[in-house]
């Protein structure tokens, strides 16, 4: 049933959106915010190189939150995924060692990647639409997206060509997590801030932790929190992994995350060296019908796919 989970996910632009609300849960919301005509160049240029009844306390408070926010932002953004194997680091840091490599500006590595001095694994373009409290994702040329509902506080993974809805609730899960013993507390990550940095006009915080066996970095900046209203607070609370976790406080600029194992040229599924970031932020009217689930496909909750058989 594990595999056919993350087949699943791998199918959809949901396995970057787990990823990235998880390292993002702890930020009371926002994105990165349009800031003159160059403020989503730098990614933008990037991602084209050239050429139990009890639900738990911290799933419920972070889904109170979600809904207590502001719903005042509708239009869309970009997300861009730049993902490095181990030799590509390597070229531009001059070694895989963990501490240089953790040194390493991204902004270095998006510029090699750019000029054609590395190559990249993959580089995943995705669209984001926003209005209020509910979202569509998508990976550009891929027909499966994925829709947060915040009033319904459940994600679905559309997967057209299985005709197939994939419905993915917290506080199921959770419960599921609960019943099967598992530990379903909050998780200190042992954040450690790491200073300050300007990212495309935007005064950051910077913390790295650890997180499933990665090495991440993320950059938080205040003046974000604003800028997309709910939707951001709602999409960390819908990941399973968010409402357990604490980064601090802000609006996501910038992810990073660097696996050892494959940094150091092991086998992981994860790459060795991932930079997530989210740009160009524009205001204007989604269709309503961009959030309607298609008829005629078959459901599957994916707290039953978590349960052990009776």
């Amino acid at each position: 049933m594990q595999q056919t989970l993350t087949t699943t996910l791998h199918k959809t632009a949901l396995l970057t959106a787990l990823i990235a609300a998880g390292l993002f849960a702890g930020c009371s919301g926002g994105a990165v915010a349009d800031a003159g005509a160059d403020a989503g160049t730098g990614a933008a240029d990037a991602a084209v190189p050239m050429d139990k009844d009890t639900v738990d306390a911290p799933t419920q408070a972070a889904a109170a939150a979600a809904v207590a926010a502001p719903a005042d932002f509708e239009g869309t953004m970009q997300q861009v995924v730049i993902s490095l194997g181990s030799d590509a680091v390597r070229t531009v840091a001059g070694s895989t060692d963990l501490q240089a490599v953790l040194a390493l500006s991204p902004d270095r590595l998006i510029k090699a990647v750019r000029s054609g001095e590395i190559k990249a694994d993959s580089i995943t373009k995705s669209t984001l639409e926003i209005d209020g409290r509910k979202g569509r994702f998508q990976d550009e040329g891929e027909s499966g997206y994925s829709i947060l509902d915040g009033e319904q506080m459940t994600t679905y993974v559309v997967i057209p060509e299985d005709r197939m809805i994939m419905t993915m609730a917290p506080g199921a899960l959770a419960a599921v997590a609960a019943g099967s013993g598992k530990d379903a507390g909050p998780v200190d990550l042992g954040a450690e801030k790491i200073g300050k940095s300007e990212i495309r006009g935007f005064d950051t915080t910077g913390y790295r932790f650890k997180f499933m066996d990665n090495i991440a970095i993320v950059w938080l900046s205040e003046e974000l929190e604003a800028q997309t209203g709910a939707f951001f607070g709602i999409w960390s609370a819908l990941n399973p992994l968010g409402p357990l976790m604490e980064v601090g406080e802000g609006a996501p600029v910038r992810a990073v995350m660097v696996n050892p194992e494959s940094l150091s040229g092991g086998s992981s599924f994860m790459p060795a060296y991932t930079i997530t970031e989210f740009y160009d932020l524009k205001p204007g009217a989604i269709a309503d019908d961009r959030f309607v689930l298609p008829q005629g496909y078959q459901q599957h909750n994916m707290a039953d796919m978590g349960r052990a058989p009776q």
